[in-house]
Formats: C-alpha cells, structure tokens, sequence
C-alpha cells in the first residue's frame, strides 16, 4: 500500500484485451494492490483510463475511472503517477477485442470518432463482420499509440519476467525483487474471459486494409514482436 510520498501510484493501461486483469494478480502477489478498472491502495490497470491521458471527456462505461479522478483521488496525498504501457502480440489482442461487449464500443467509437461496429451477434453479413474488425485493427493501433506517448514504460506482457527489475525500479518499490519467483509463477493466460474468439491471421488484415494493417506491423515490430512480411 502506498504510503507517505515517496511511492508513487501504478497505472498500468494499453488496449482491451493485453493483460490487465493478469497484471492486477501478478502485483497482488507481491503484497501491491492496483485495482482491476477501479482504483486500488497503490494505484489501478485499465485500458479505459488510456483515452483520458490527453484530456478526452468522454466518460468510459461501468463508471470506470478516468485519469482526472485518479490524480484527484491521490493528488490529495502528494502521489505521483507512474505509467506502464503494456503491450501484447497484436493479432491475439485484436482477435480477442472482437468479442467487447457493446457499451465498450460505444465509448472507443466516440474516442476514435468511428461508427460504431454492430454487437457480435447482431453482424448478420461479412461486411458488418469486417467491418467490426477493422474497428478492432484501428483500435490497437489508436490505443497503443496514445498510451505509449504518455507512459513511463513500454513493454511485452509476454516478456514481464525481463522487465521486472526495470518496472520495480520506476515503481520505486525494491523490496518486489525477493517475490519476484512467486509473482511470476502463474502462467501468462492474458484474457480470462471464457468466450472463444476467432484468431485472424495476417493474411485477413491486409486483405481488408492494407495501409493499416503495414502501420500496425510496424508499431508491433517496434514494440519487439517478430513480424516478418506479414507472418509472425
């Protein structure tokens, strides 16, 4: 738990679909409590605080927390916030998101100034499946790009055990290092949600939008993922 002023606040964001639920347990493990969408003693993981970082007065659904209230809500104590991006290999993320229930769409849709993608179960033509798609590529590029021009930190969720001296280090919390085992025992199984997606492939991406799907390679192969010529 935070205590005095000298431990700042952990916010852990990026897209839906990239792990916060799993890095709210592996902190937990540690004896650090970030709440999962809600705030926590030592801080929150969202990807619904992302679109507030530059100002975005759009109130995310749940009555999810926005950044505003999150510096409100610790400014009080003299906290500062440190900002983890964290990222997870881009088809999986946007495979998954397809399946974002509706009140989800309608917030990233009035942040990225899409219309809004029918729910799943209401696409009755490829197109309108196609079309939920692409809102799904250009939601990963969007949101990654936002929270990385913000955050402390970007890495792999994939690679947490080789960031974990480094995220301790800006968390300011050293004495993680002897839980560091224990924290990093349970597997990475990134979305908890029972529901089975339809992973895509490369070759569907380009098919549908090439210039976006070449602009999302490259922010992958930024973030280290190993895509080659449209395969991973």
């Amino acid at each position: 738990m935070v205590e005095g002023n000298d431990k700042p606040i952990i916010v852990v964001t990026g897209c839906g679909s990239s792990g916060t639920k799993y890095i709210t347990k592996f902190f937990k493990r540690g004896g650090v409590h970030i709440g999962h969408e809600v705030i926590g003693p030592d801080g929150i993981s969202s990807w619904y605080i992302t679109s507030s970082f530059k100002g975005s007065h759009i109130q995310p659904p749940y009555k999810a927390v926005t950044f505003s209230k999150l510096k409100e809500h610790f400014g009080k104590l003299g906290h500062r916030p440190v900002i983890l991006h964290q990222v997870r290999d881009p088809l999986k993320s946007i495979s998954t998101f397809q399946r974002s229930g509706e009140l989800s769409w309608i917030f990233v849709s009035s942040v990225l100034e899409i219309e809004q993608p029918l729910w799943r179960e209401e696409c009755k033509t490829k197109d309108d499946e196609m079309y939920r798609l692409w809102c799904c590529m250009y939601y990963w590029l969007r949101w990654n790009m936002m929270a990385e021009s913000v955050a402390h930190l970007t890495y792999r969720i994939e690679d947490i055990g080789l960031n974990f001296e480094r995220i301790i280090e800006l968390i300011q919390r050293p004495e993680l290092a002897e839980y560091k085992e224990h924290m990093l025992k349970e597997s990475i199984f990134i979305n908890s949600r029972k529901s089975k997606y339809v992973l895509r492939t490369w070759g569907e991406l380009f098919a549908l939008d090439k210039k976006l799907t070449e602009d999302i390679i490259e922010l992958g192969q930024k973030y280290g993922y190993k895509i080659k010529g449209g395969i991973n």
